[in-house]
């Protein structure tokens, strides 16, 4: 296995990880448990961290989990990639949007600070 394969291979496994960690977030968010949804946020910001710090590459491996199946890992993702791919991200979260959902939500309360210039990235 060559570096580039290998390197691949643990961006795919963050990419995964950072999915879960949507998936979870949510679902802890949505019975009020903050201190475990908390938990799911930093593993997720952790992911991220990981992923930027490995170059361009390893982040644009997170681009594909905007196009997910669902909303909550599309808002996680198109929120981090405000950071380094916005003509992609700006999209995802407009139509998240229009949703009656917690992710409607979160991509109104990110473009909106995004827009503003007060959007931190971790």
């Amino acid at each position: 296995m060559t570096d580039r394969e290998s390197s691949s291979l643990i961006d795919a496994e963050l990419v995964a990880t950072y999915r879960a960690a949507a998936l979870a977030h949510l679902a802890h968010s949505a019975k009020g448990a903050y201190k475990k949804a908390n938990l799911q946020a930093e593993i997720l910001a952790a992911c991220y961290r990981e992923l930027r710090g490995r170059g361009p590459r390893s982040q644009a491996a997170l681009l594909t989990l905007l196009d997910d199946g669902d909303a909550a890992v599309r808002a996680w993702a198109g929120s981090h990639a405000l950071e380094f791919a916005p003509h992609l991200a700006e999209p995802v979260l407009v139509e998240l949007e229009g949703e009656g959902s917690l992710a409607a939500f979160s991509a109104r309360m990110t473009l909106r600070e995004w827009r503003a210039g007060r959007l931190v990235f971790p």
